[in-house]
């Protein structure tokens, strides 16, 4: 089963968007970590995290996150698929939250992120 979990916004300043969204939302993470924060309400989750190579007002500003069961398994089947060429930003590693990640753009540009959180390192 494949299920989106959480928006993850990759941005230069952790710690001022993720104040902009504790306050929009009315809630504290207790965190003022300026590389990765998630700010949480209703269940829903928002993650912001620097990564480096952010390009503020070019589409490259949001990931959309999948939990999968096996993140090795789906990179082999992802590569498998015939028709177009995935272009993998990351293949699978341990992500900085210690889970099994792989990234990847979809066809217009937008990252998307698979990971498993039971495979923690």
């Amino acid at each position: 089963m494949i299920q989106l979990v959480e928006i993850c916004f990759c941005s230069g300043n952790v710690c001022k968007l993720a104040d902009f969204y504790k306050k929009i939302l009315m809630t504290d993470n207790g965190s003022n970590d300026n590389t990765f924060q998630v700010v949480e309400v209703a269940g829903v989750r928002i993650s912001i995290y620097d990564d480096g190579t952010t390009k503020p007002n070019n589409n490259q500003n949001i990931t959309l996150i999948f939990d999968v069961e096996d993140v090795d398994s789906e990179y082999e089947r992802l590569c498998a698929i015939e028709g177009f060429k995935l272009h993998f930003i990351r293949k699978p590693c341990d992500g900085p939250d210690g889970h099994r990640i792989m990234s990847f753009y979809d066809l217009d540009g937008n990252r998307v992120n698979f990971r498993n959180i039971g495979e923690k390192s």
